[in-house]
């Protein structure tokens, strides 16, 4: 979160499972968006202790890279010298994310 901006919108995905992860970015995601929201989310997905990106950054950002069209802008956290957030720009709701 930038300081600052305590009312931006936080998805913590710490802990949880690849397919919890998605399951709760598209519901806490589509949430905001169905209540008018606007402002940035970041997605708080860590980067993994291998140094090159862990499951749950690699997976947000594959599935975020998936849909462009539901974001005014995305700003992978590499960017912002933080690799463990993706920031995003809501613009239209996620679509819901299929078991695999």
């Amino acid at each position: 979160m930038r300081p600052g901006r305590e009312a931006d919108k936080t998805i913590d995905l710490h802990g949880l499972t690849e397919p919890e992860a998605l399951r709760k970015l598209v519901r806490d995601y589509n949430a905001s968006v169905r209540n008018g929201g606007r402002d940035p989310v970041w997605i708080v997905h860590g980067y993994g202790s291998s140094g090159r990106g862990g499951v749950l950054q690699q997976a947000v950002r594959r599935y975020v890279s998936a849909h462009p069209d539901r974001f005014e802008k995305v700003v992978e956290g590499d960017v912002l010298a933080n690799p463990g957030v993706t920031l995003v720009y809501p613009k239209r709701l996620l679509p819901e994310v299929v078991p695999r």
